[in-house]
């Protein structure tokens, strides 16, 4: 864990995996885990993850404020890679 490689592997790797590759072999830095742009990210990923596979045919109940939080979360790590990979100034949200 940790080391990146390139295989010709088909090998699927989570979006999280592939974030921190991103980040550390182009970026120069590493995926802070400890903060609150990470958990609004886990939120947008649970909330993926119960549209895509729902369990029991029961959708998961989602609150606006849930929805926002998730897509702030996407908008952050656009922002991050933006910044950190390709040098741009940061975006600001609507």
């Amino acid at each position: 864990k940790g080391r990146f490689y390139l295989s010709n592997s088909d090998k699927y790797e989570s979006t999280e995996t592939k974030l921190e590759f991103l980040l550390r072999r182009f970026g120069r830095t590493k995926l802070n885990k400890s903060t609150g742009q990470w958990e609004r990210y886990q939120l947008a990923k649970k909330i993926r993850d119960s549209i895509v596979h729902p369990k029991n045919n029961r959708p998961m109940k989602l609150e606006v404020t849930d929805v926002n939080q998730a897509v702030k979360a996407l908008k952050d790590y656009i922002n991050l890679m933006s910044t950190k990979i390709y040098k741009r100034t940061p975006l600001t949200h609507a």
